[in-house]
């Protein structure tokens, strides 16, 4: 019988060092299941890293990483999905080429994918540029995206950045979706530098220099940092007070 654990992510003592640089400085923290977490910080300052440590991607120094109660290494990396930076899709395919590629790689076919493909392209919106080629499509990228993330209906969906670059109204529709998938008891790990996408989060994580300055929610940051600096101030104003204390 399987032991039901109530954290999606548990890192402990976790650190990667690349030659004499120390990307990740023994950081520790949990992500429930269901969540929606936030890992704030600077260009550099080991945001990216910890979540390719988390996937599996690259390995760790030293710590542990565990994934529903199991060790990364044992993990089956197929109840992950993972959205880049840079969006990987191929401009010089269509929507619906990108879509069936990536489908195939997750091990679906036939009716099976065209049925997920559909669902997907329905729910969000995209069934009028399905036939469209990707570099045409301008905002829309990014959605696409996100669906082929989603595709296989990961347990985990980690998204790097996401909103980078992408106007306002874009990155509050782009919340939409993920609270969309979170609602489906999905959990979500999401790197930003934006600070009102921050306080959609269940809990955020603020990192700088490799380490980890502050794990809550962003109302208990704000509470913090009222209590040391007596002073009233936003999310933003918590944030550059952790990064120098």
């Amino acid at each position: 019988m399987a032991i039901e654990v109530e954290n999606a992510i548990e890192v402990e003592n976790l650190t990667k060092k690349f030659g004499n640089f120390t990307a990740v400085d023994n950081i520790s923290f949990s992500i429930k299941k269901g969540a929606v977490f936030g890992f704030l910080g600077p260009n550099g300052a080991g945001k990216t890293t910890t979540i390719r440590l988390i996937l599996g991607l690259i390995s760790k120094t030293s710590g542990r990483i565990k994934i529903f109660g199991e060790d990364i290494e044992k993990f089956s990396k197929e109840k992950l999905g993972y959205m880049s930076q840079k969006f990987s899709l191929y401009n010089d395919l269509k929507v619906v080429e990108n879509m069936i590629f990536y489908g195939s790689i997750y091990g679906y076919s036939g009716k099976e994918l065209e049925k997920r493909i559909d669902f997907l392209l329905e729910s969000y919106n995209l069934k009028e540029v399905k036939n469209a080629m990707v570099r045409d499509i301008g905002g829309l990228k990014q959605r696409v995206a996100f669906c082929t993330a989603i595709l296989h209906e990961p347990d985990i969906l980690v998204l790097d950045e996401p909103t980078s670059g992408v106007d306002p109204d874009a990155r509050i529709d782009f919340w939409d979706s993920i609270y969309s998938y979170a609602r489906k008891g999905r959990t979500v790990l999401v790197t930003t530098h934006y600070m009102d996408e921050a306080e959609f989060c269940n809990e955020i994580g603020f990192i700088f220099s490799g380490k980890l300055k502050f794990i809550g929610t962003p109302n208990n940051a704000k509470r913090i940092y009222f209590e040391k600096s007596h002073k009233v101030g936003n999310l933003e104003d918590a944030f550059l007070w952790f990064m120098n204390n």
